[in-house]
């Protein structure tokens, strides 16, 4: 059995069961990543999605557990909602996650910020949103440590203390991080990194490198990763790989894409006009 661990659910449930409204799909680069590699669940082996259960009438459809079997296009998946506490949860995700880590991920270039009419300012998190972010991680551990399973792999930022955490708990698989968004430039981060913030970014990265591997989207990504995993963490680099407590973390970049194939196929029938975002000033790190 497989588990991936990501924030949020695959789907959200916007009826109860023989509601009109069917579930809506999670949208976002993640999902499309991953869904390529969903395996059908036949009762003991498949995937088991684990993600926090945020949609309206999703407790209706799971057992008191949070379990369910959700109908995907690669078949039925074994799918965990973990009922999460709403103080925890925003302080978990829209103060930790989404105020601090979101945009100081994104500081890959000393003009970012000035090349934007607006980009956000990293708001280092309080000792208690960091507190709930720490109690939100160890809810996602928690489940994967009794559901078990040959492999983990953990998504993004919101659940970077997760690796580390399974390896203490005892995970008895292999485990794999992957983050989404790019790794910041530690030469460009550290005006955005006062001490509590620092030991902070240092704990989320040392989280990261409790899994057996850790993905990244380019080799840019990942020698950003090197550099700040010895500078903050103490690790030292081996070959593309790092060692950090006796143990040899491996370190690659996978770039994650759309299907263009898929996309061409579809893009004739759908006949919608296009749409440009420039003018919303959204921080696109790739635009010059």
């Amino acid at each position: 059995m497989d588990l991936i661990l990501a924030n949020r659910a695959l789907l959200d449930h916007h009826a109860p069961p023989g509601g009109v409204a069917g579930p809506a799909a999670a949208t976002g680069g993640l999902v499309e990543a991953v869904r390529p590699v969903l395996v059908p669940w036949d009762g003991a082996s498949g995937t088991t999605w684990i993600g926090a259960g945020r949609g309206p009438h999703d407790r209706a459809w799971t057992d008191d557990a949070g379990f369910e079997l959700l109908d995907t296009p690669a078949g039925p998946i074994r799918h965990q909602r973990l009922y999460l506490d709403e103080s925890d949860w925003r302080g978990h995700y829209a103060e930790v996650a989404n105020g601090f880590f979101w945009p100081l991920l994104h500081l890959v270039r000393v003009d970012l910020p000035e090349k934007r009419d607006y980009y956000p300012t990293p708001a280092p998190p309080s000792d208690a949103a960091w507190a709930a972010y720490e109690r939100v991680n160890g809810a996602f551990a928690a489940a994967a440590l009794a559901a078990g399973g040959e492999v983990c792999w953990v998504h993004d930022y919101q659940l970077a203390l997760v690796p580390a955490m399974l390896r203490e708990g005892g995970f008895a698989g292999r485990t794999g991080y992957f983050l989404h968004t790019p790794f910041p430039s530690l030469a460009v981060a550290e005006p955005w990194l006062p001490p509590p913030a620092r030991v902070r970014f240092a704990a989320w990265l040392g989280g990261i490198l409790g899994a057996d591997l850790a993905g990244v989207q380019t080799e840019a990504d990942a020698d950003r990763l090197r550099e700040a995993a010895q500078r903050l963490c103490g690790a030292r680099v081996e070959g593309p790989d790092l060692r950090l407590n006796g143990r040899l973390v491996r370190i690659a970049a996978f770039p994650a894409g759309i299907d263009a194939d898929d996309l061409a196929r579809q893009a004739p029938a759908a006949a919608l006009p296009a749409v440009d975002y420039t003018h919303l000033t959204l921080p696109t790190i790739f635009r010059v």
